[in-house]
């Protein structure tokens, strides 16, 4: 389960077709708290045609006949890679479609800056909910929550790539029956569209759904520079740093503050950005080092030709609520955090303070209307983030 209860994270997805339940990882895909990781799918096709009963009669032997032309042998069964290639093919069939007709779009994008996303945010659509029409062709239907990092990411990636999407945000403490019709798990982020056929199409998952959008953009999310390579070391530092950080994380959110644990934690945090920090690209777009005297890194992968990218969206969200909301709720354990640079992290520091600064991101942080006059956005999530702590304590406790 996701260290925030809201999204794909840590929950498992498993594909099943004729009964075979294979565990497939997405591009990118980090794991523990911080990931997504093993989505579950249904298969609906079937891989083989049904092979007809063995049997003596006339009417089976003719099935058989059918079924097996004359000379021509039946291949032998599949493996399991050809099945996972097959699978993989099915789960990313939408997708594909996604790409054909999105970006068919008009010249005009949907923007959200005549949205009043406060007010949205605020009324969360739950169960008994109408559900929400898809937007125009060439724009997505955006399912979020204010408070999700996982839903965050792809928030980012879509304001980033300029892609065309309508937000809409929805409750999950009582999901709508639509919501569940278009992800089974009921977890944001989803993206919906209208198929070429008028049938709504849908996918999730946060890195599938950042990988969508640099695919409907046209690779903006992708290194400027470096080609295949690049591009596969940006999906690796997100895989990368997921595994070190995602597990350590959740632990640090849930121990009791002060303990043994929460220090445990707390080191295997520091131990993640310290990774990170050699590993972030700096003033030449080369390798950072630690002991540089002047950080200037705009995005994690550089900004000598490099460009905001799908590992800035994919872990902003993670280390902006470190830095943001953990001291908060850990003051004992975690108080470092909140100051990046002095706790040894100068390139990170400078990284998130661009980054936040972004448009694009900003338009993501919204603190719903109706709570605590002069409340920022990260007063929000700690109120949030307190009350989904307690919950999982307390039913952890039964």
């Amino acid at each position: 389960m996701s260290s925030f209860g809201c999204g794909d994270g840590g929950g498992g997805s498993a594909h099943r077709a004729e009964r075979l339940q294979l565990h497939t990882r997405e591009l990118c895909k980090p794991r523990g708290h911080f990931a997504e990781a093993h989505t579950e799918v249904l298969v609906t096709h079937r891989i083989h045609p049904p092979i007809p009963s063995q049997g003596t009669s006339q009417n089976a032997q003719n099935a058989r006949a059918r079924h097996k032309p004359p000379h021509i042998a039946l291949p032998p069964p599949p493996s399991r890679m050809l099945l996972a290639a097959r699978q993989q093919h099915q789960l990313l069939r939408p997708a594909r479609q996604a790409r054909t007709i999105i970006t068919r779009r008009a010249a005009a994008t949907m923007t959200t800056a005549d949205l009043d996303l406060a007010a949205l945010a605020a009324a969360p659509l739950g169960k008994g909910s109408a559900r929400p029409a898809l937007p125009p062709a060439g724009t997505l239907l955006f399912l979020t929550t204010a408070s999700c990092p996982y839903a965050q990411r792809t928030w980012l990636a879509l304001n980033e790539a300029r892609v065309s999407y309508k937000p809409v945000f929805v409750d999950l403490q009582n999901k709508a029956e639509w919501h569940l019709e278009l992800n089974p798990f009921g977890r944001v982020p989803t993206l919906a569209w209208a198929g070429e056929d008028g049938s709504t199409l849908s996918i999730y998952e946060s890195l599938v759904a950042d990988e969508l959008a640099n695919d409907l953009s046209k690779g903006a999310l992708l290194p400027r520079t470096g080609g295949a390579a690049a591009a596969a070391g940006c999906r690796l530092l997100i895989d990368q740093f997921g595994q070190r950080f995602g597990s350590a994380f959740g632990g640090l959110m849930f121990a009791e503050d002060g303990s043994e644990k929460a220090s445990e934690a707390a080191g295997k945090v520091k131990e993640a950005l310290q990774w990170l920090e050699q590993n972030t690209a700096g003033e030449e777009g080369g390798a950072a080092s630690p002991s540089s005297s002047s950080p200037k890194a705009l995005f994690l992968l550089g900004q000598d030709g490099g460009a905001f990218t799908l590992a800035d969206a994919a872990i902003y969200p993670f280390v902006a609520r470190l830095v943001g909301v953990m001291p908060r709720l850990s003051p004992k354990s975690a108080a470092e955090f909140a100051d990046l640079k002095k706790a040894g992290y100068p390139r990170l520091a400078a990284w998130l303070a661009t980054t936040a600064s972004r448009p694009g991101v900003r338009a993501t942080e919204v603190a719903p209307a109706g709570g605590k006059a002069g409340a920022s956005y990260w007063d929000y999530l700690e109120e949030t983030y307190v009350a989904y702590r307690e919950r999982q304590r307390a039913a952890a406790a039964k």
